[in-house]
């Protein structure tokens, strides 16, 4: 019941995870909401104070910081990822360690994911699938190009981006 301050990111005293929405992690970054959760991590809207940029944060569940090897491979994810540089790959613009344990500073991108699209509309028109099916295939291709694998490619995991008035 006590409070606490902003940048308090787990309860001294219980060393359990405060909510999160409106705290600071490392001192800039505003979290704002939890845009989703996946397998490993939890993926927050946050602000970057020190440059007014909007981010996603990406933030280990609490149970997998108690697995090394899953750290390791969170770690290994986001350095690979930061490699690739193109533009049908989300950009990975920093990793940092906060009392919470690792995370990962993304690109905020707008728009949905595949699955919540097909959800949506059923049926995808063929031109707009074989678009998507493209693009994805060129972030693919630029992985393979860097020597990284995704092992996780599904509808859930491809991010239709609005940039410049359109999906991309």
């Amino acid at each position: 019941g006590k409070g606490h301050g902003e940048e308090l990111l787990k309860c001294p005293e219980t060393d359990m995870p405060l909510p999160l929405a409106g705290r600071l992690l490392e001192k800039k970054f505003r979290l704002v909401f939890k845009i989703g959760t996946g397998g490993m991590a939890s993926v927050w809207l946050a602000k970057n104070l020190r440059v007014d940029r909007n981010v996603a944060i990406k933030l280990l569940r609490p149970e997998v910081m108690k697995v090394p090897e899953l750290i390791s491979r969170f770690r290994d994810e986001a350095r690979a990822a930061a490699r690739i540089g193109s533009k049908h790959i989300c950009e990975v613009i920093d990793f940092g360690t906060s009392s919470l344990g690792p995370f990962i500073v993304m690109e905020q991108l707008v728009g949905e994911d595949l699955s919540s699209v097909i959800e949506r509309h059923g049926k995808l028109d063929y031109g707009w699938a074989v678009r998507i099916v493209r693009d994805a295939l060129k972030g693919l291709e630029a992985a393979h190009d860097k020597g990284i694998v995704h092992r996780d490619l599904k509808p859930g995991n491809i991010f239709l981006h609005e940039a410049d008035d359109e999906l991309v």
